[in-house]
């Protein structure tokens, strides 16, 4: 978009673009392929709505869109060995009808969960092998599960507080990423940082199962064959790393006009001095 005035060529671009997503698919998580392709189909169709209202002419965007459709084919083409496969297993798979919209519901993060993105450990730490009942307000076992029956590995079970804990479930980022974030939300908001705060609220909505997750399975070819909404915590978390990049970039005083006294990352006054140590300390 930026590069539009001067004359360049796309062509690298859509190399790289088309490698990686060659190798993601030989990873053979179709699942995550299908998430990659979407949020990069959200972020390509924002962006050139965004080109399209700053060229004032629907052509240059449509001349990008077109490179963004080649890269995507040549990616697939890289990974067809892995790919053509796995649509032929998708064909006849057993999950294909085999469950309704409210048991894949039941599988999304539960709502107490939310309290992981801020204290990783407050229902207990795996590692630990107990977890913290919010019933009987006790440490409990991990070996045994929510009928007190005897177990020997730690099972993902709906009924246990720690459900997916560290496994799937593990969605804390950090507090300073956090805060970083919203630092970006509160500065200046781009259109970028409204898309990437669009993309993570969408995100966690799909992953708690609320009824916008309705949407992709109904609508969506093949969704109805996953069964695990929480692994939207994939966007949610790449939207973070983004908007803390933002908040960090502000903070720095880089694209605004600034001073020392403004800003504990740039000068050669004594809150530069203050404001490293604070940044690093995750203050």
């Amino acid at each position: 978009e930026q590069k539009e005035p001067v004359p360049y060529s796309p062509i690298p671009y859509i190399v790289l673009g088309s490698v990686a997503l060659g190798l993601q698919l030989l990873a053979g998580h179709v699942e995550v392929t299908y998430y990659v392709l979407m949020v990069g189909g959200f972020y390509a169709l924002w962006r050139l709505i965004a080109l399209w209202r700053s060229q004032g002419t629907v052509r240059p965007a449509l001349r990008l869109g077109g490179w963004l459709l080649v890269m995507v084919v040549l990616g697939l083409g890289l990974g067809a060995v892995q790919f053509i496969p796995l649509y032929q297993v998708a064909q006849n798979n057993f999950r294909f009808g085999s469950t309704r919209y409210q048991e894949v519901i039941g599988w999304a993060y539960p709502w107490r969960q939310i309290v992981t993105f801020l204290v990783p450990d407050f229902y207990g730490n795996p590692t630990h092998h107990a977890y913290w009942d919010i019933v009987s307000w006790q440490w409990q076992p991990v070996l045994r599960n929510a009928l007190g029956e005897v177990i020997h590995s730690v099972v993902w079970l709906k009924e246990l507080p720690t459900w997916k804990n560290y496994v799937e479930a593990a969605s804390y980022l950090g507090i300073l990423p956090l805060l970083l974030a919203l630092v970006a939300f509160l500065g200046k908001r781009t259109r970028h940082i409204w898309l990437f705060a669009a993309l993570a609220v969408i995100s966690l909505l799909f992953a708690f199962g609320t009824p916008l997750y309705a949407v992709l399975f109904y609508l969506m070819p093949g969704f109805n064959q996953l069964h695990s909404p929480f692994r939207w915590v994939f966007p949610y978390t790449l939207s973070i790393a983004v908007l803390a990049g933002f908040g960090a970039t502000y903070l720095s005083g880089t694209g605004r006009q600034t001073t020392s006294a403004q800003s504990p990352f740039v000068g050669n006054e004594t809150p530069r001095y203050i404001g490293w140590p604070v940044f690093w300390a995750g203050v």
